[in-house]
């Protein structure tokens, strides 16, 4: 079973899980070069897009589906870490550090309320603090990826950051998602110019 595909309370973990505890190689994955999403501070309007890239980030890092993350956000009960299975309860404390790190002022108040190295329990306060209503954050996540900045860095890295997003809006609005038409649009939009054609 794919451990980024199950169900939070029966992910088993990989040998390589229990190997890596490192953050600069986890699961193969470079994160310095892939790097993090921008800081969120608590600003209500910027949440959508930091919840959007937090998802393709920890799908990137195969830390947490994002199906996994909206079964976490959408308890009705605390998360506790004695109820999770031990594989979990690693990757738990890795969300824990990612979003300790990513997260300043207000924002980063609500996650120190929350158990010790509970990532999933400091997301879902998270969401349940600053989290809009679904169609809201989808229109939102969607500017993202059709407004992307492709030049802000080398392209091939861009584009790879892009895919992604593209990748995460689609697991999340399957009965929506985006054409490849305008994929294709926006792709050779943002392309240098010797690619266009």
């Amino acid at each position: 079973m794919d451990p980024a595909s199950a169900s939070l309370d029966v992910v088993a973990g990989t040998a390589d899980d229990r190997r890596s505890s490192d953050l600069g190689s986890f699961q193969g994955i470079d994160v310095q070069k892939l790097g993090r999403p921008e800081p969120f501070e608590g600003d209500q309007k910027q949440f959508a897009v930091f919840y959007f890239n937090m998802k393709a980030f920890c799908a990137a890092l195969r830390l947490f589906s994002s199906e996994q993350l909206s079964e976490a956000e959408n308890s009705s009960e605390a998360i506790k870490l004695r109820q999770l299975v031990p594989p979990i309860v690693r990757r738990a404390a890795i969300l824990f550090f990612i979003l300790a790190m990513c997260l300043k002022g207000a924002a980063h108040a609500v996650i120190q309320t929350t158990e010790v190295n509970n990532g999933l329990e400091a997301w879902r306060l998270l969401c349940r603090r600053y989290g809009q209503r679904e169609a809201s954050a989808s229109l939102s996540c969607l500017r993202v990826v059709l407004d992307f900045d492709f030049t802000s860095g080398d392209y091939l890295d861009r584009l790879t950051e892009w895919q992604l997003l593209v990748k995460a809006y689609n697991e999340n609005n399957a009965l929506d998602e985006i054409s490849e038409n305008v994929l294709k649009t926006t792709l050779m939009r943002g392309a240098p110019e010797p690619l266009r054609d």
